[in-house]
């Protein structure tokens, strides 16, 4: 391909895609996932990996990138953080609609196993993790990635928490209104119903932890009682999805 040719939709949701996923490893030219895509769009892989921190500056959970960012990728990214579950399927279906190189890396070399149910697990996994990733990055962009509780804003302390499970609502899995950003204490308590948030977004204490007497778990949990949570200007926490967290999961 001609050096300087834009980019097209499908190559940007393929690069997207490979960005995403958690387990790619080091965005560099060596990375064999990366050379196979490079074969797959026509362009080098010195081309992916420009592009793949592109997205990386416009990454709020990442440090670092390039900062040449064209307006195309500006607006995909936005959509990663609006539309993650749009993206996720677009995405999802980028690279579902793409077939194993024959010159290129074998399926072994990036990580893709070609026998059926295997192939198919393999492929629903990455699938599973790429919606959890963007589901994270939607959730901490919008609560601008401070613990909406204690306002803790070391992002690797920090955990886009469902508030209706992930295994009860395939639908809003995706929904950044069906999240809070949480410290990893408060998300475990959460999980397990030790606290949830009122109608009018306080902090509602399980009598399980009141009746304790461990100074830990008193001050950094039980002292939360009635303290409003920090809301988002976009996404913010749906009253329906918190109403299902006060009667499904939350032990009074």
């Amino acid at each position: 391909m001609p050096a300087g040719q834009p980019w097209t939709r499908r190559e940007l949701l393929l690069a997207l895609g490979l960005y995403l996923d958690p387990l790619l490893g080091s965005q560099d030219k060596s990375n064999d996932r990366i050379i196979d895509l490079a074969k797959r769009i026509g362009r080098s892989p010195d081309s992916v990996v420009f592009k793949m921190a592109n997205f990386k500056h416009l990454d709020p959970t990442a440090v670092g990138g390039f900062s040449n960012v064209g307006a195309r990728d500006r607006e995909l990214w936005d959509d990663v953080l609006n539309r993650p579950r749009q993206i996720h399927e677009a995405v999802s279906e980028a690279w579902a609609n793409e077939e194993p190189l024959v010159d290129g890396p074998s399926h072994e070399m990036i990580g893709i196993n070609t026998e059926g149910p295997q192939l198919t697990e393999a492929m629903s996994t990455t699938k599973s993790r790429r919606g959890q990733d963007l589901f994270r990055r939607a959730v901490l962009n919008a609560y601008q990635n401070r613990c909406c509780v204690t306002g803790v804003g070391d992002t690797r302390l920090l955990v886009a928490s469902h508030i209706k499970p992930w295994r009860d609502d395939k639908e809003n899995r995706l929904n950044p209104t069906n999240g809070l950003c949480l410290n990893v204490l408060h998300d475990k308590a959460f999980d397990i119903g030790l606290i949830t948030v009122g109608e009018d977004y306080r902090i509602k204490v399980s009598s399980i932890l009141k009746d304790n007497d461990e100074d830990f778990l008193n001050l950094n949990l039980v002292s939360y009682e009635g303290v409003s949570i920090g809301l988002p200007q976009t996404h913010q926490p749906s009253q329906e999805f918190l109403a299902h967290h006060r009667q499904h999961i939350f032990t009074p």
